[in-house]
This record gives structure tokens, C-alpha cells and sequence, in this order.
């Protein structure tokens, strides 16, 4: 042990839904209950690093690289999600962490949580909507070869982050995935 393990949580909420809000009507951000939860299970909050800032995959791994692997010298990542999410949670941090500058590089591994249990119906939407979502990712990507060219698309072209962009807004079942 280096005395270097964390759990990075990510994710303030999604912009795909409104935030659930806490009893005072203040959003309740999705890795601040996460690290309520395994604080609750035992994990020493000095162990917990927060992601309050990203609204989706690709501000996942953007902000997961930008305020800890690079900073805090992070060079093993284990990256859990959803199954039905696993290809482009991969597609994403593999290219976003192979972009210029590379300290030296972080070897990822990649884990899913099972999708039984969950309604197939729901899943076979979400599925569905992630092979879309990765199409146009791998589309995208192309253009963006650095961290500086991620940053300009980042905060001037992405929906979710760019003033006065209109993010992709989803309609009907799917929003129960979220």
C-alpha cells in the first residue's frame, strides 16, 4: 500500500433530469451520496475524493483526469459503472486519457455492475440510446487530439457545459434510467 488509494466519485447529477433535491430544496449531488453511503460502510472519508462538477460521461472523465489522476500523481484507475453503460465509459476514458500532455500514463481497468434485476425493457432503451450516444462520440472525438482542444470543445461547443449550447434533452421512459 503507497497510502496514495482513493475512491473518486463522479458526477454532481446528470442534465438529462431535474436534481433531486435535499429536505431544504438544495440538489443533492450524485457523488456526495455515493460518499455518504460507503462512508456509512466503513471507507475512511480521508480515502474519498469528490467529482462536484460533471454532468456526464465525457465531464466524468474529463474532470476525474483533471482535478486528481494528473494532480495527485494517479496512475492505477479501476472505473466501475452500469453494464449497459461499460463500452462507452471505456470508449471515453481511453481516449480522453490518451490526449496530449500524458504524464505518464494511467493503465485503466474497466469493471461492470450487472444489469439484472433492472426492468429489460427500460435497459434495452438505454442501450439503445448509449450505442447513439458512443456513434456520436467516436464522431466527435476526432477532432480533439489535446487537453487544450478538449478544453475549447469542452466549454464552447458541449451542451452540457458551453453557454448557450442546448444540451440533447430526453423525452419519456428512458429518463428512468437516469
Amino acid at each position: 500500500s503507497t497510502g496514495r488509494e482513493f475512491v473518486i466519485l463522479l458526477s454532481r447529477v446528470t442534465f438529462h433530469k431535474p436534481p433531486v433535491l435535499d429536505r431544504k430544496g438544495f440538489p443533492i449531488d450524485e457523488s456526495v451520496s455515493a460518499a455518504s453511503y460507503l462512508s456509512k460502510k466503513g471507507l475512511p472519508k480521508k480515502k474519498i475524493l469528490l467529482d462536484k462538477y460533471s454532468l456526464d460521461t465525457i465531464g466524468n472523465a474529463a474532470f476525474a483526469r483533471i482535478l486528481f489522476t494528473d494532480p495527485f500523481n494517479l496512475r492505477h484507475l479501476a472505473i466501475v459503472t452500469s453494464e449497459h453503460h461499460r463500452p462507452r465509459v471505456q470508449a471515453v476514458f481511453q481516449w480522453l486519457y490518451g490526449l496530449k500532455p500524458a504524464y505518464p500514463r494511467a493503465a485503466l481497468s474497466f469493471f461492470a455492475a450487472s444489469d439484472q434485476g433492472l426492468n429489460k425493457k427500460l435497459i434495452r432503451l438505454r442501450i439503445k440510446k448509449e450505442k447513439k450516444s458512443l456513434r456520436r462520440f467516436n464522431r466527435e472525438k476526432r477532432k480533439i487530439k489535446t487537453m487544450k482542444a478538449l478544453h475549447r470543445w469542452f466549454f464552447t461547443r458541449h451542451g452540457a457545459y458551453a453557454f448557450g449550447i442546448k444540451p440533447d434533452r430526453l423525452k419519456g421512459k428512458i429518463l428512468e434510467t437516469y
